[in-house]
């Protein structure tokens, strides 16, 4: 459940990093960008590629406005990179298409 709202906040940060912008505009092409990326991420379908696209995005965002605060984008960049390094989790897509993968550990190895 926890990767579930890390990827809902992941996917929500997305959002409010397209809807504030400081009154710059944002061209359509980053809004559909944005809303492919934010459904990747909230299904969690190709997952380590969409976050690795998403700290793109997020970097293109704050270049755009002039990195007036590079606090939020260095949050947003910390959760998508722990996002593809833990993967989508039991309820996601690539569960569904691939398998769950299991680690079983022996004692004394």
């Amino acid at each position: 459940m926890a990767l579930i709202l890390l990827r809902v906040c992941l996917a929500g940060s997305l959002l409010c990093a397209l809807l504030s912008r400081g009154g710059v505009p944002v061209s359509p092409g980053l809004w559909v960008v944005g809303g492919v990326l934010g459904l990747g991420v909230l299904a969690g379908a190709m997952l380590p590629l969409c976050c690795i696209a998403v700290l793109g995005l997020q970097l293109l965002l704050a270049r755009i406005t002039g990195w007036p605060g590079l606090m939020p984008v260095l949050v947003d960049m910390l959760q998508a990179l722990a996002l593809a390094f833990l993967g989508a989790g039991a309820f996601s897509v690539d569960a569904l298409l691939y398998g769950r993968r299991v680690v079983i550990l022996r004692n004394g190895r």
